[in-house]
This record gives structure tokens, C-alpha cells and sequence, in this order.
């Protein structure tokens, strides 16, 4: 598998992780912070464009390590 490949199955899996998370969580979230609406539209954009890479120009030096330790509960 290359490293290009590799990197993409992992944001895929993370990118479904993150959404799973949220569908388990997003009743209890409170919309005076954000609006239910815009969480809906926000969640439905990353799975279907997913998490950015170091392709994205505007991502390349982000480090998404934290992310993929963290938990949305």
C-alpha cells in the first residue's frame, strides 16, 4: 500500500468516526451555540469532501494527529 493511499484510508476512517460520533451526540448538543441546521449542513459537507490533507494548500502544514485521538461525545 502506498503512503499515498494509506493516508487516505486513515482520514476516510476518520472522517467516519467523526461523523458517527456526532449522529450519537448531536441531540444533546446545544443550538444556542451553533444552530442545529448549520451542524447538519457542516456534518454532511466533511463526509461527503471528508478531512483535508497536505494536498489542500490551505491544510498542508496542519497536523491532524490530535484530531484522531480526540472523541466527539
Amino acid at each position: 500500500m502506498s503512503t499515498n493511499t494509506a493516508l487516505a484510508d486513515r482520514n476516510s476512517a476518520l472522517t467516519e468516526r467523526i461523523v458517527q460520533e456526532h449522529s450519537a451526540a448531536r441531540d444533546g448538543l446545544p443550538s444556542s451555540v451553533v444552530s442545529a441546521d448549520r451542524r447538519r449542513r457542516a456534518i454532511e459537507a466533511l463526509a461527503a469532501k471528508g478531512l483535508p490533507t497536505a494536498r489542500d494548500d490551505s491544510f498542508k502544514y496542519a497536523n491532524l494527529r490530535p484530531v484522531e485521538k480526540a472523541t466527539f461525545r
